[in-house]
């Protein structure tokens, strides 16, 4: 074996002995009520919990300085009835160069402040439903909470503040059903004498305890119900430029687990399709017993013990995010990437609609596919194109197939969130009740799509654009 393979297996050990270091202080050192649900943030936080039913996904692009924003399309109401039950979470991830990730310290509390914002307008909102600017402000204040011991984090205090209302304004726009579906969610406040307010927390290595988690407390007299969310930052912090060209980790580092030396990453888990191929966080946790036995390991056997093992993990092992996964948009529309059609059983459903590359499968004899319809701006573009043909041959096929249930693929949930679309607002199924559809009504679908689907989708502007040229011209 070269050197240069070597060294490169060395690092893969060490990222994940620095994941092993991560979870052991997650299992030991942090002490919250039993009951709270501990789920990770989207993809970095999987490494560092056992396998969960829940999970999240906040970006940090949404919370770096100068970008702060809430996210219409990830709204993440899936961890709310866990929150409700038991008042409290704990939400895990890391990061490579900071104490505290953006996504916890500024993208989660700025969704608790704008999710409070909705749920107690009636505080701040007058007689003719319009927002008292001056009511807005002090309940603002109440609720944004940050990690000011940061200093980056204090400076930016005072920006995130004044967007709040840009927030509040654009959630109503885009969401006008939110309110209603905290309501459903047991998060709802009609009277302004009370408030419901769901307060961050942060925990990392070095930081106090927390000792004020509270259900009920006060504000200038006013009842509070508190709901607690605890932001874990579970790595190691040392200050390491993420522009330094050579050393990127902390080498000779004591493990607090196993008590050896080794070279301890910050945020191992980010990226790891950069530096793990074989291996993702789902076959790390369900292997977890038998890399912890290999990872203590020393002896000059140990790291091709290691690999050895990795290499003869199972396709169902470490490709288990691969597997069908289908995403229901209605009643009888599902959508998957053309990735995942290999592992379908099509006997499910009644007809499939696939656009782009596709692996060698056996199609139902009723399938319509479209190879040369890729999701890039070419593929785009030609389906813009032929969107009348389309008209005919897909997208009408809901007036028809209303009780058959229909499978839409594309390669990267692109056209076919495109095609789901048209569908909805031409042939009004299910649900989608017939109206005057506008440029924002076809925005406030789509966004609702995107949330179904639970996970980062990207749909770019030249997509929607060509969905509402065809739909509004």
């Amino acid at each position: 074996m070269n050197q240069i393979e070597d060294i490169k297996k060395l690092q893969i050990k060490n990222r994940l002995l620095s994941i092993v270091h991560d979870r052991f202080y997650i299992e030991t050192k942090l002490k919250f009520p039993k009951s709270y649900s501990v789920i990770p943030n989207e993809r970095c936080g999987n490494w560092y919990l056992k396998q969960q039913e829940l999970s999240c996904y906040f970006k940090s692009t949404d919370g770096h300085s100068n970008q702060w924003n809430f996210s219409y399309r990830r709204l993440n109401l899936n961890i709310l009835p866990s929150l409700y039950e038991n008042k409290g979470i704990v939400i895990v991830d890391s990061s490579k160069y900071r104490k505290i990730p953006d996504s916890l310290s500024k993208t989660i509390p700025i969704w608790c402040c704008v999710l409070g914002l909705i749920i107690n307008e009636s505080f701040f909102l007058n007689t003719k439903n319009e927002v008292d600017l001056s009511k807005f402000n002090i309940i603002s204040e109440f609720f944004l909470r940050l990690p000011i011991e940061l200093e980056i984090v204090k400076n930016e205090y005072n920006s995130i503040l004044n967007k709040l209302i840009e927030f509040y304004k654009e959630s109503k726009k885009y969401h006008p059903n939110l309110k209603d579906d905290l309501k459903k969610l047991g998060f709802h406040n009609e009277n302004s004498k009370t408030l419901v307010n769901l307060k961050p927390f942060w925990v990392y290595p070095g930081s106090k305890t927390i000792n004020d988690l509270k259900q009920n407390e006060y504000f200038n007299e006013i009842s509070v119900t508190t709901f607690n969310i605890i932001l874990c930052s579970c790595s190691d912090f040392h200050h390491i430029s993420r522009h330094h060209k050579m050393i990127k980790c902390q080498p000779n580092k004591e493990h607090n687990k196993y008590q050896v030396k080794f070279d301890y990453y910050q945020g191992a888990g980010d990226d790891h399709e950069l530096w793990s191929p074989k291996l993702d966080a789902q076959a790390f946790n369900k292997n977890i017993i038998k890399f912890d036995q290999i990872l203590q390991k020393t002896d000059s056997n140990s790291l091709d013990l290691l690999f050895n093992y990795i290499d003869n993990l199972s396709p169902s092992d470490y490709l288990e995010y691969k597997k069908a996964n289908f995403r229901e948009i209605s009643s009888n529309i599902f959508l998957t990437t053309n990735d995942s059609l290999k592992d379908i059983f099509f006997k499910d459903f009644d007809m499939v609609v696939c656009f782009g590359s596709t692996p060698n499968v056996s199609f139902p004899k009723c399938s319509k596919l479209y190879p040369y319809l890729k999701d890039d701006k070419k593929g785009i573009r030609y389906f813009a194109s032929i969107c009348s043909k389309l008209d005919t041959e897909v997208f009408s096929i809901m007036k028809a197939n209303q009780n058959q249930k229909i499978l839409i693929s594309s390669e990267s949930y692109e056209l076919n969130i495109g095609t789901v679309i048209i569908m909805l607002v031409k042939y009004n199924c299910d649900s989608y009740k017939k109206e005057n559809w506008n440029k924002l009504k076809i925005r406030q679908l789509y966004l609702s799509i995107c949330e179904k689907m639970g996970e980062n989708i990207n749909t770019s502007r030249l997509l929607l654009n060509t969905v509402n040229q065809y739909l509004l011209s």
